[in-house]
């Protein structure tokens, strides 16, 4: 069931967006009930002709999330709406609550120069329940089996643009810093109370880890706009990154003596690009760029051995990027959009283990991303909409690395194989939408989505098959007076087709697979008043 509420307005110099949401479920399977609330407050105020302030405000929590973990191939093939033993043994589940505030202020200070500012920062507790035996737990070097964290984070960008002429063109140039932290306060806990051999599950028992995180990135960068003739213009650009990431483990009484780590990262991001406009409606591009991604928190969380302490052994990954495109705006093709790409990666962060919901981490060697993204958008007609995407990725390691067969693992012994797919990426993936779609009446469309094969793990061993889904929704909508009413009612998956709607990757107890509805159904009502 969902049910949300929304109201819009204005009255010339301040603008508002309230929407509320409910969602709850019993779930597909067994064991997958949740419950989630939604809220989001938009707030945009002209303050003076030349200044206006942005404010946003979201709430989003789970009181109940129960996880009934992946499915292990023949059950996923013989029976999809099972639900795997050790979810219930374990009660596995998953709760949260976040709240965050975010606030921009633009000024344009004359004609050619607008300084903007951006503030924001929030809070996040989480909590999660996961199936590891006690046997496994009670080893001093494991963290237990149920995961309590408290974050607050926050971060400020102030930047300034100039707009200018050089060479006759118009030039917009902007530099900016930017500071982003996080506070994390990360504890374990053991998954039951009572003894090793005698074990109530699903309770959180003694503590197991007292760790204080924090994570602070500093940046700067600048950006130049040019066109440099009527048709043409260039982009080019610099960010530098630096970001640093501290823990310390608090010792606990007859499990840990404590200790601390640091590790830090830094990189210096140049981007360039091109376009041409060979006609109004019609535009090719170029572009090439560097890229950056270090570990996150939850990445550098475990080590490999399974012993206390950040996971300092793992870089950042660096990518080169390049894109060449094509679109058109308008015209007899309608709006279409191709590009092709390429992503060289080094250092790719990969899994090395995956079991109970702990993922360990490793660096990979080289990989690579091939494709095309394709999308096309047309009218038919009056009220009548065509709509489709399509992309295509080969995304491949291009060196042989170690991963592991079994956790702890105190040293990777299965070769993954230079030319290996990544796991858990489709090939090809489509979407497409025929849809009559009038503002008041009858309304319908038709949908498919598809995707090729997905391998479940790095060495390939299993892949998620292939589907393509068919969905239909139809509505009425109309008016009466102040009052806009919307009906609808959708079917999804209308030939239940059985499928993997996600997958757990280099799952260590081959629990891999995450079923996918197979026929659903919706309807609801949708009433606007304009006051």
């Amino acid at each position: 069931m969902r049910e949300s509420t929304r109201a819009t307005g204005s009255n010339g110099t301040v603008s508002y967006d309230v929407d509320l949401t409910h969602f709850a479920t019993d779930g597909y399977r067994p064991h997958s009930a949740a419950d989630r609330n939604f809220a989001n407050i938009f707030v945009d105020a002209a303050l003076d002709p030349d200044s206006h302030l942005s404010l946003v405000l979201n709430s989003a929590a789970s009181p109940t999330a129960q996880d009934p973990l992946g499915l292990k191939r023949a059950q996923f093939e013989t029976n999809p709406r099972s639900v795997d033993s050790a979810a219930v043994q374990f009660n596995t589940r998953k709760t949260f609550d976040q709240s965050q505030v975010g606030a921009q202020y633009e000024r344009e200070v004359d004609g050619d120069d607008i300084l903007a500012t951006r503030l924001y920062g929030g809070h996040r507790n989480a909590e999660q329940f996961e199936a590891i035996p006690s046997s496994t737990q009670i080893a001093l070097t494991s963290p237990g089996g149920v995961i309590d964290l408290g974050r607050d984070y926050g971060g400020a960008d102030l930047h300034w643009t100039r707009r200018m002429l050089l060479a006759g063109g118009p030039l917009t140039a902007t530099v900016g810093l930017s500071y982003d932290s996080l506070e994390e306060a990360r504890e374990g806990f053991l998954n039951f109370v009572g003894t090793v051999g005698n074990p109530q599950y699903g309770v959180s028992g003694p503590m197991r880890r007292n760790q204080a995180n924090t994570v602070g990135d500093f940046d700067q960068y600048a950006q130049l706009l040019w066109q440099f003739q009527p048709s043409w213009s260039a982009m080019a650009g610099i960010r530098h990154s630096l970001v640093k990431f501290n823990s310390t483990d608090n010792p606990i009484p007859a499990v840990s003596s404590g200790d601390n780590h640091s590790v830090a990262y830094g990189a210096n991001l140049p981007v360039a690009g091109i376009a041409f406009a060979v006609t109004a409606d019609l535009r090719v591009y170029v572009n090439a760029g560097r890229g950056f991604e270090t570990p996150t928190l939850n990445e550098l969380a475990y080590r490999p051995n399974g012993a206390p302490g950040m996971n300092t052994a793992l870089n950042a990954d660096h990518s080169d990027n390049y894109e060449l495109g094509i679109e058109t705006r308008n015209g007899p093709l309608g709006r279409a959009q191709a590009t092709l790409f390429h992503i060289g990666t080094a250092d790719e962060i990969v899994t090395q283990t995956n079991t109970g919901g702990r993922a360990v981490f490793q660096n990979a060697g080289h990989t690579r991303r091939d494709g095309i993204e394709l999308s096309w958008r047309k009218s038919l007609g009056q009220d009548t909409l065509a709509t489709l995407s399509y992309t295509y990725l080969n995304a491949r390691y291009t060196d042989a690395y170690f991963t592991c067969s079994t956790a702890p693992c105190p040293a990777p012994d299965v070769l993954v194989g230079r030319s290996n797919a990544i796991p858990s990426v489709a090939r090809s993936t489509l979407f497409t939408e025929l849809g009559w779609k009038p503002s008041t009446g009858w309304r319908a469309a038709i949908e498919l989505r598809a995707a090729s094969q997905m391998y479940v793990d790095d060495i390939n061993s299993q892949a998620a098959p292939g589907y393509g889904v068919v969905g239909l929704h139809v509505g009425y909508g109309f008016a009466f007076g102040a009052l806009a009413v919307n009906t609808f009612a959708r079917v999804d998956n209308l030939f239940s087709r059985q499928y993997a709607g996600s997958v757990i990757v280099d799952e260590t107890s081959l629990r891999f697979y995450e079923p996918a509805p197979e026929r659903t159904f919706l309807a609801g009502i949708g009433l606007k008043y304009s006051f």
